[in-house]
């Protein structure tokens, strides 16, 4: 698995990888996939703004969540 990019919010830390969108609520102790959409798609960058995650996709697309 290769990280491409790190974002962390009040309670969660998220992690861009080549084989999808992983998030941890304890550090990094279990990580899940907090959404199918991105379950295995090479997730390239990530955004946290305004409560609002964004992530990027290495084929171009842009995702959006408001639920952290």
């Amino acid at each position: 698995m290769t990280i491409h990019s790190i974002v962390a919010t009040d309670t969660t830390l998220y992690a861009a990888t080549n084989i999808g969108l992983y998030a941890t609520t304890n550090n990094g102790s279990t990580w899940t996939e907090p959404t199918p959409t991105l379950a295995k798609l090479p997730v390239k960058c990530l955004l946290y703004s305004n409560k609002r995650l964004y992530a990027a996709t290495e084929n171009g697309m842009l995702y959006q969540t408001t639920d952290n």
